[in-house]
C-alpha cells in the first residue's frame, strides 16, 4: 500500500500516537515522505508543540495494518496472513478447550508424533473423493498449528 495524504488523516491535539502511525515530511518540492514512527513516539499524546506532523492510515481492515506493519506486499503474503490469523484463532479455541498439559508432558517429541499422525491421515484422505469426518484443509491447518506450538515450546513460551 502506498501511503499518501489521501489515505491518511492528520493526528491532532489529544490524539495518542501508535507505533503504526507516520511522520509526514514535506520536501522542498512539496512532496511528502511518510516515515513510520515505530516505537519511538508510541504512546505520546499530541499537545500541539510537536515538531512533526503525525498521520494515521484511514484503513478499516486490520489485516491491511498488519501488512503495513510487517511490510507484507504481495497478494500471496496477504492471503497467507489471513489464513494464519484464522489458524491462530483455532489454536486459541483449542487451547481454551484442552489446556496445554497434553503438549507440555511430551514436548517436541509429542508434537512430532501428532504431526506424523496428520501426515498419515493426509496420505489416506488424499486418495478419497469426499472425506466425511475430517477435511484435507483441516489436517494441513492442524499441522501448521503444531509447527507454531513446537516453536513456542522451543522458545520456552508454551504454557
Amino acid at each position: 500500500m502506498n501511503i499518501t495524504l489521501e489515505n491518511t488523516r492528520h493526528l491532532g491535539v489529544g490524539d495518542t500516537i501508535n507505533s503504526t502511525d507516520y511522520i509526514a515530511m514535506q520536501d522542498d518540492e512539496g512532496q511528502y515522505d511518510f516515515i513510520i514512527t515505530g516505537g519511538e513516539y508510541h504512546g505520546h499524546i499530541i499537545d500541539g508543540t510537536e515538531e512533526y506532523e503525525f498521520r494515521r492510515l484511514n484503513v478499516q481492515d486490520p489485516v491491511d495494518l498488519l501488512c503495513i506493519e510487517y511490510d507484507i506486499q504481495t497478494d500471496m503474503g496477504r492471503a497467507a496472513l489471513v489464513i494464519s490469523i484464522e489458524n491462530v484463532a483455532t489454536l486459541d479455541r483449542k487451547q481454551r478447550d484442552y489446556g496445554s498439559r497434553n503438549i507440555s508432558e511430551f514436548g517436541e517429541m509429542g508434537i512430532l508424533m501428532r504431526v506424523w499422525d496428520k501426515i498419515c491421515r493426509l496420505k489416506n484422505l488424499m486418495g478419497k473423493e469426499n472425506p466425511k469426518n475430517e477435511s484435507i484443509d483441516d489436517s494441513w491447518l492442524d499441522m501448521a498449528n503444531y509447527a507454531i506450538i513446537a516453536i513456542l515450546v522451543r522458545r520456552g513460551i508454551w504454557k
